[in-house]
């Protein structure tokens, strides 16, 4: 009879909000601490806009979504504050971890069970 495995418990913190209601996250990694904060629309738009191309001879335009990333962890990146240019120069793993995380913070819709906005706090709370 084959032994069973069990199962793995993940342990999801909990998330953390700005006293203006922006997500934020934190993650260390080869032992420096990096820490991020949500675009609001109007960046987020401007990230975008930066880059998709001018319309081609049809009407049609493209989106670098390669660019679309770095630019969101540019502007997400409140501790390193780090340029396109230094962030294109960290190790590769290292990278792709700050876009999994800046893209968390800036999901095209939220995840079934969480609320679309974070729960005000009632200044008596704090």
């Amino acid at each position: 009879m084959a032994a069973r495995s069990a199962a793995a418990l993940t342990v999801v913190p909990p998330k953390k909000y700005d006293a203006d209601g922006f997500q934020l996250d934190e993650v260390t990694l080869r032992g420096v601490t990096y820490k991020l904060r949500e675009v609001d629309g109007e960046v987020y738009d401007d990230v975008f806009e930066v880059a998709t191309s001018e319309p081609d001879d049809e009407g049609r335009r493209t989106t670098d979504f390669a660019m679309v990333n770095k630019g969101l962890l540019v502007k997400a990146l409140v501790e390193p504050k780090l340029t396109m240019k230094e962030i294109q120069k960290l190790p590769f793993a290292v990278r792709q971890v700050l876009f999994v995380k800046a893209n968390e913070l800036h999901p095209a819709f939220p995840k079934e069970g969480e609320p679309e906005e974070p729960e005000k706090k009632d200044a008596a709370e704090d």
